[in-house]
């Protein structure tokens, strides 16, 4: 396949985030679109009357709105490697709107450093009580990346220092073993999927902690948060390293290693130590190894898919299906490309490039109605800005 139709093919994933799944009101990319156009598209999306009530359930899970901060994330990294790669100026409007509704995530709340999933376009505030160390990820790594890009201004600026340091303030205040060191809810109780520390924590999440510090200090400057990354870098760093490659083959999801890659690479920036610099290094060399296998399988899947299971409405049981084959193997695909390229100087082989152009442009992005698009937007313009393409 040509690099002409591979790029045809990435214009077409390009235009579906970018006009369907994308909210010009809030500024956020929502999960899926439940009809084909218009207000359509978005009439899944909760009231603030449902959001109140839990519905569907206290995290949003399932109702279009559980990974905005994922899909904006995602996606201002896709602008940056674009913009980096082009130097197209029409993509200062854009990545500054997405950062936009990303701030508005961070701020919505009354509890400072509190972290929305989203918020409906209903009224553009209401939200889920319960947010996740996923989001949070994702808002400090891509904070640091806009921070530290040609396309932030310095009002942006700014707010990202004010949003790192009141994530990092809630880190301290939250993570205790009063609190089941565990990030708390808008209710005051641990939330769900929110524990940075502690027994429960696996190697593939143990960096996640360390990371909201770094963040902060990264920005601000601020010695206090220094310190309190180096107090964790230890625990987090040794239970990293206890990562195995037969743990990695059993996971049937990447995202959970892209968000460990995206802490290491946070991290490694920021260090300054070489010592705890290089075994950061050698921890995304060895996930982006690891992480290659969801692009072999999806090799393998990608010409069998069938488009036609997407989800249609959270309202409507039985058209909930983010486990089919096309949303798991698309967005693994995509995930695993970026893992490798946030790698320092990781270069693909040559048969890796042809496997990685191969299975980009055999997607069916035109059957797209949920957000996989989104991390293979970010692969292919993190592939081409890394490797040179």
């Amino acid at each position: 396949m040509t690099k002409d139709i591979l790029c045809s093919k990435m214009d077409v994933a390009w235009s579906f985030v970018t006009k369907r799944l994308y909210h010009t009101e809030t500024k956020l990319i929502y999960d899926y679109v439940s009809g084909k156009d218009g207000d359509k598209g978005f009439s899944h999306l909760p009231t603030p009357e449902e959001i109140k009530q839990n519905k569907p359930n206290v995290a949003g899970w399932q109702s279009g709105m559980e990974d905005c901060v994922l899909n904006g994330g995602s996606m201002l990294e896709a602008i940056i490697a674009r913009y980096e790669m082009t130097k197209d100026e029409n993509l200062r409007s854009l990545a500054s709107d997405l950062f936009d509704g990303l701030y508005t995530c961070a701020t919505v709340s009354k509890d400072k450093g509190f972290l929305a999933r989203g918020v409906t376009p209903v009224d553009g505030k209401a939200h889920y009580i319960n947010s996740s160390r996923d989001q949070y990820t994702h808002w400090l790594y891509m904070g640091v990346l806009f921070y530290r890009s040609p396309l932030a201004t310095e009002e942006q600026k700014q707010k990202i220092r004010e949003v790192l340091a009141a994530f990092a303030e809630k880190a301290e205040r939250d993570v205790t073993p009063e609190n089941d060191f565990a990030l708390l809810r808008e209710d005051g109780t641990p939330g769900i999927f929110c524990e940075l520390y502690g027994d429960r924590i696996g190697s593939h999440e143990s960096n996640r902690y360390p990371m909201f510090y770094m963040a902060a200090y990264m920005v601000t400057g601020n010695a206090h948060w220094l310190e309190l990354y180096q107090a964790c870098r230890d625990w987090a760093l040794e239970l990293a390293e206890r990562l195995t490659e037969e743990s990695m083959n059993k996971n049937p999801y990447c995202y959970g290693f892209l968000q460990m890659q995206y802490s290491l690479r946070l991290l490694y920036d920021g260090e300054e130590d070489a010592a705890y610099k290089r075994r950061y290094y050698d921890l995304m060399c060895f996930v982006a190894k690891g992480a290659y296998r969801y692009i072999r399988t999806a090799l393998t899947d990608v010409d069998q898919l069938d488009y036609n299971g997407e989800i249609l409405n959270w309202r409507m049981p039985v058209n909930i299906n983010f486990t089919n084959n096309v949303f798991r193997t698309c967005r693994n695909a995509g995930e695993a490309i970026v893992i490798g390229c946030l790698c320092p100087d990781f270069k693909f082989t040559e048969q890796q490039c042809e496997d990685i152009e191969k299975l980009l442009a055999s997607m069916r992005y035109e059957k797209a109605n949920s957000y996989w698009p989104v991390p293979c937007c970010g692969a292919y313009w993190l592939y081409r800005l890394t490797q040179k393409k």
